[in-house]
């Protein structure tokens, strides 16, 4: 069977399952799935780093000292004023806290930023609408009747049945696959991650979201 399309997925986690009263329970194992292979994609260590189609793209207003991220956002690359050479400086909240303390009268082009949660913090705050060119990594597509592909389902299937697959065995209660599933669906992810180290020519910078104490 071709996996070329959301509905040909359920129904070859079917097959793979041997069950046919699955219907509503496969596109949660496939929505867990897409959760799980986002996160282990993302990340940048030494064993790989994210693949391309991760990178994504936004430029948008700010017009504030918090603005919120893009809806699909995991975390960022870097981030340009408008007109910019130099990207902004990334840092913590608890250094932006530092210099609002010291230098509490700043405002004007922001310089730095940190991420908090869903949203983005910039210091200086902006006095101006500024436009912003945010390169930044972005959760996976998810399918749907509607959106029926994506880039990992084209390039990847496998990593998409195998990570269904792993995800059926608490819901059928102790599936004795899952030792099989799970060696298949790591060793899927490694690939993909050894060959966004390849195209990605270096380190890539990963910046994960900062949620606030």
């Amino acid at each position: 069977m071709a996996l070329q399309s959301y509905s040909d997925l359920q129904a070859a986690i079917a097959d793979w399952l041997m069950r046919t009263d699955l219907a509503a329970a496969i596109p949660n194992f496939i929505a867990l799935a897409e959760a799980d292979i986002s996160r282990r994609l993302a990340a940048d260590d030494s064993s790989g780093a994210p693949p391309r189609e991760m990178m994504g793209y936004a430029q948008s207003p700010i017009e504030q000292e918090f603005e919120i991220t893009p809806p699909d956002f995991m975390g960022a690359r870097s981030a340009f004023l408008d007109g910019a050479t130099e990207p902004l400086e990334f840092s913590t909240v608890e250094e932006i806290a530092k210099r609002k303390a010291i230098y509490p009268a700043t405002s004007g082009n922001p310089t730095a930023y940190a991420v908090i949660g869903s949203m983005f913090q910039f210091w200086p705050a902006p006095t101006a609408t500024l436009q912003i060119n945010l390169f930044y990594l972005q959760r996976i597509q998810p399918l749907t009747d509607g959106i029926t592909s994506n880039w990992l389902l084209k390039l990847h299937p496998d990593c998409y049945l195998y990570g269904s697959l792993i995800h059926s065995a608490p819901y059928l209660k102790d599936d004795d696959r899952l030792a099989v599933w799970q060696a298949k669906f790591d060793r899927t992810i490694a690939s993909i991650r050894l060959a966004g180290q390849r195209t990605q020519g270096g380190s890539y910078l990963s910046i994960m979201p900062r949620a606030i104490a």
